[in-house]
Parts: C-alpha cells; structure tokens; sequence
C-alpha cells in the first residue's frame, strides 16, 4: 500500500509518510510505554532466508549461521569503547533479562512469509531490519495493526523509508556496484562473457543494473523463480563470470548460488557473506560488510534507547571509511 511507482523501470520503491492524524498521540504513546518498560530491552532482527528462530539472551559467543549483521550488533553495543562508528556518551549494553540489558529475537522469513516475522510486536520493542524488503514488510505490519515501533533498515536510499519512526542505513551497494564489476575483471582477467543476476521488480537490484547494463547480460530473476536453479541454467564455464547484484533472496542462498555456478567464479557486494569466497578461484566481493552494517545499525539502536525509544535527529546515516575488497 502507497508505494511509489518509478516510471524508469517499473520498479516500485517505498515511501510511505506516517500521517499527521494521530501522529503526535502515538508518539507520546510510545515515549510513555518506553518509560514504563520494566524487562529488558528486545531486538526483533529480521532477514530473508530460513535460519531457525532463535533468542540471544546470554553473554555467550553466537552460533554459525545468523547474517553477520547480529555480530556486529553485538560487537558494538556490548563494547566499552564504540568504534567503527566512533560515538560519544554511549555506554555499554549486554545480553541478558534484566531491566539493564537486551535481548535479541532472530527471525528468517521467505518473502512472502516476512509478516509472520513480526507477531507479537509492540511499541516497547525494536525493529531490526537486515534489508529493505523486510523493511517495507515491517511498514506495513505497523500501519495495519497501528504500531508505530522504532526501526533501523539498511538500505540503499533514505528517502525508501520517510517514516519518523525508521531510521536507515546506507551501505550504498548499488552506488558501487560498477566499483565491483570492475575489480571482478582485474581478477578474473580471462572473463569473456559477464552475467548479473538480480532480483526482478526489486529497487536496490535494478538500480545497480542501471550501473552496469551496458558490460553485462543480465540474468533477472522472478521471486517465484528458485534463484540457484536460474544460476546452473546459464551453463557458466571457467571464462564466465557471475555478477551477484544485491538483493536479499540472493544473501539468503548465497551457498547454493556458489555451487550451482560450478566452475564459474562470482562476485558480491557483500566481502563478508557468503563465507569463504576468497578460496574460490577468481571470485571475490567489494563493498560494506554486512557486520560493519551491523554495527553502524547499532549505534542507531543504541541512540534510539537513550532518546525515550525515538530515532535521533538526523535519523539516518551512510556507512563511512573505504569499502573491503576480497581478495
């Protein structure tokens, strides 16, 4: 609902402004609820993908397998010295279920199943949105069930979510995806052909193509298509190479996509995920790493604590200091 058609492309973007009528009241309401919460603070952290729910309520090491988001999440709220972004007055939070400490509710949803993410929601909690697809999926459970919940989303553009509740992250993939098409042939200097999977009807996914149409074939990709099964179709040999432009659906089979490429190397936005890329031939990343994302994201989380559970002004943020690159 009340999404905004890009003639350019016919992609749609969101830009949905919370309205007026009853703005105030459910703010207040919020700040009140905020000030009379008791237990300790919740996280719910969403992404797309099929990871087992899971609760982070102990000072103990994370398993494998959540987005290295939730890492450095952690690393830096529970740090006493903030770094990677720096922060003045912020003090140290940690995992636990007393009225001083935080929990974390890990939730991996397909697509078309992101509501089921956010049951249970209220306006004490925090949304913590590992794409901008989960992101407009979270609007759109607040709006239809009245909530006005602080949210931090990383995604490409500020202005995909002018809500005064949502604060957003950029990583800029999109921006510097020509950056990684270019690095992708210094490394693989025998590619002759180049295809760029991405995600059809997808805002950040086709506007990195934008970057990069004119040196690639690209390759998009339906969400009722199985996005590995796409990749082994392309019959890719030694000489191709597979452009990952960012998208969740990607990230979520981030593996499989590897796998299913066999002897074609690929390139991501992401130098951190998926793991090892760095010991397949001629393959490699180059942008923010999902874990920095992660705790640029949670310098905004921290901030919205200490601001009676309200995004701080300016409420968004561009991730800073120079891309990795692997290798």
């Amino acid at each position: 609902m009340g999404k905004h058609h890009d003639g350019k492309d016919g992609t749609t973007r969101r830009n949905v402004l919370i309205k007026a009528a009853g703005g105030a009241a459910a703010i207040a309401g919020a700040i009140a609820s905020a000030q009379a919460q008791t237990g300790p603070k919740k996280i719910r952290a969403v992404a797309v993908g099929s990871f087992p729910d899971t609760t982070f309520n102990t000072p103990t090491p994370l398993p494998p397998g959540p987005r290295p988001y939730i890492a450095g999440l952690v690393d830096w709220l529970e740090a006493t010295q903030k770094s990677n972004p720096a922060a003045n007055g912020v003090g140290q939070f940690l995992r636990g279920t007393g009225a001083n400490n935080y929990v974390i509710e890990y939730r991996e949803r397909a697509v078309g199943a992101l509501a089921s993410a956010f049951t249970n929601i209220t306006n004490n909690d925090l949304l913590f949105c590992m794409s901008t697809s989960v992101g407009d999926a979270a609007i759109d459970y607040l709006e239809a069930n009245n909530l006005t919940t602080p949210m931090v989303v990383i995604s490409s553009h500020f202005d995909n979510f002018e809500q005064s509740n949502v604060c957003v992250v950029s990583a800029q993939r999109p921006q510097l995806i020509r950056k990684c098409y270019n690095n992708f042939k210094s490394i693989h200097s025998s590619m002759t052909k180049t295809y760029a999977l991405h995600r059809a009807d997808n805002f950040a996914s086709v506007d990195a193509l934008r970057h990069v149409r004119g040196f690639v074939t690209a390759v998009p990709v339906l969400d009722t298509e199985d996005p590995g099964t796409k990749v082994q179709g392309l019959n890719g040999t030694a000489t191709d190479g597979l452009l990952v432009l960012p998208a969740d659906r990607f990230f979520a089979v981030a593996a499989d996509i590897v796998t299913k490429a066999g002897p074609m190397p690929t390139y991501w936005t992401t130098p951190d995920w998926p793991p090892g890329l760095s010991s397949h031939p001629h393959s490699g990343a180059h942008g923010y790493r999902q874990d920095t994302c992660g705790r640029y994201m949670a310098e905004r989380v921290a901030r919205i604590w200490m601001n009676n559970n309200q995004p701080p002004n300016p409420k968004d943020v561009k991730i800073q200091g120079p891309p990795t690159t692997v290798p």
